[in-house]
């Protein structure tokens, strides 16, 4: 069975889920990949589409493992961006839910350039898929507090 491609939305929320699931423990990059693995898993993908040369070639995925690795290699960065527009709010009092929604949205806008990924983003398109996710994984007023931290951040 081939899989279609995967929508930048569904790229985000298996990021989302992959990092938020690596916040509650220490896991090794091995135990991070299983667990996209299993999500991949859930969206239809097989064992053979998961593990073969191709699937390293889609397009798709290849956003993926970018976005996740900019998030993790730029986190101290981001997580400053984070606190600067955030009006005074620490990184420690923030849900880490909408932490890691901000972490992937800021770094799909700076980490990511257009040499790493064809078609990269718009930036409003970023912000509006960050708020789904806060809706989706948080509530109304996480979606609020990311809309502001996130539109500050651009307006600069």
């Amino acid at each position: 069975m081939s899989v279609g491609f995967l929508k930048r939305s569904t790229i985000r929320q298996l990021a989302f889920q992959t990092l938020f699931a690596k916040n509650f423990e220490e896991k090794t990059q091995e135990v991070t990949d299983a667990h996209l693995m299993t999500l991949l898993e859930d969206e239809g993908f097989t064992d053979e589409e998961i593990t073969s040369e191709d699937f390293n070639q889609r397009e798709d995925i290849f956003y993926l493992h970018a976005l996740l690795k900019a998030t993790q290699d730029n986190q101290e960065a981001i997580d400053q961006l984070i606190e600067q527009h955030s009006h005074h709010w620490s990184i420690n009092r923030i849900l880490r839910a909408d932490l890691t929604i901000m972490r992937l949205a800021i770094a799909e806008m700076q980490f990511l350039s257009r040499e790493q990924v064809k078609d990269k983003a718009p930036t409003r398109v970023i912000i509006d898929e960050a708020i789904k996710l806060a809706k989706t994984y948080s509530d109304e007023k996480s979606s609020k507090f990311i809309n502001g931290v996130l539109t500050n951040f651009v307006s600069l």
